[in-house]
């Protein structure tokens, strides 16, 4: 989320009963509704104890809601405790998140979804981080063609080795067949003539 989008959400934003996050409009143009892990539904639900509907859902130690202004600094030091650079923003905090996703596998439409931004948008700016995924995909395909035609190889030349034993076990049993007439045909002949 857009650090502006969860500074906005107030205590009815936060569907308790079924976990769901409902994140009104922000650059994206649109609400949305996000489904909530269980731990996060219960964070949220803990921010939200004691508040009246329209009260913000995340506040600071004095009640106010969060601005720019107000977390800030927050960031600076926290980015600071983590050795990260030091114009961190929650911006660029915002973007490795997204960066992360895109290259952990999620499909698009999820993080756009979570981002509050358009797959169109995901794809234009972090397209490019699929590259690697797409290579790999691809490997995954090219194996599994081979196999399966080493498979059907494999099944052509059975199939072709099966009809040509049928092929010799019916032409051994046509000449034996003709032997044996003709042995029978001598057999009764020398009968007829004794």
């Amino acid at each position: 989320l857009r650090p502006g989008a969860l500074a906005a959400l107030t205590v009815r934003s936060l569907e308790q009963r079924l976990g769901v996050l409902l994140v009104g409009k922000d650059k994206a143009g649109r609400d949305r509704k996000i489904k909530l892990p269980p731990a996060t539904a219960q964070f949220f639900s803990a921010q939200a104890e004691g508040k009246t509907p329209g009260a913000p859902l995340l506040s600071r130690a004095d009640g106010k809601g969060w601005d720019e202004d107000a977390w800030k600094w927050l960031i600076k030091d926290a980015a600071q405790a983590a050795k990260l650079p030091a114009d961190t923003t929650c911006s660029a905090i915002r973007h490795s998140v997204i960066t992360d996703l895109v290259t952990g596998g999620f499909d698009l439409l999820t993080v756009a979804l979570l981002s509050g931004s358009s797959v169109a948008m995901i794809e234009r700016h972090y397209g490019h981080l699929r590259v690697e995924h797409a290579a790999t995909a691809l490997a995954t395909l090219a194996r599994a063609h081979h196999a399966v035609r080493a498979r059907v190889r494999r099944i052509s030349r059975h199939a072709r080795d099966r009809d040509r034993a049928r092929h010799q076990v019916l032409s051994g049993e046509q000449s034996n067949r003709g032997g044996r007439g003709a042995g029978l045909e001598a057999d009764r002949l020398r009968v007829d003539r004794a």
